[in-house]
């Protein structure tokens, strides 16, 4: 079984969340948890809601931990308790990955140090 973790945010790109979701939701043997900072549901750059059932600190473990990119980024590059987390959860991940301008935001939390990296932008 694998479990993913799709951290979502206001200002987020919708098709940066939409079609990853879309993919990872039909792997077999995949159950993905939708997060958000604060388990509240938040409002992409289209104005859509995602629904975000559970806060991100009450995840199960993970073993791919996704951050989709748009202009809520910037928030979240200065949010200790997002990055804090991300590089508390990434030492168990088997993948960390991102979506265009998500890319920051793993850089933020000193997850690209050692590690070659590209994105759109």
């Amino acid at each position: 079984m694998t479990t993913i973790g799709m951290l979502v945010f206001d200002g987020m790109t919708h098709l940066d969340f939409g079609a990853p979701f879309d993919v990872f939701s039909r792997l077999p043997e995949t159950t993905v948890h939708v997060l958000s900072p604060r388990g509240r549901d938040t409002v992409t750059d289209l104005g859509q809601t995602v629904p975000a059932p559970q806060a991100m600190a009450d995840a199960p473990p993970l073993d791919v931990l996704f951050v989709g990119g748009g202009p809520g980024v910037n928030a979240l590059m200065e949010d200790d308790a997002v990055l804090g987390w991300l590089a508390a959860r990434a030492p168990a991940a088997q993948w960390i990955t991102s979506v265009c301008t998500g890319a920051l935001v793993l850089g933020a939390a000193g997850l690209l140090q050692g590690h070659r990296a590209a994105t759109h932008w």
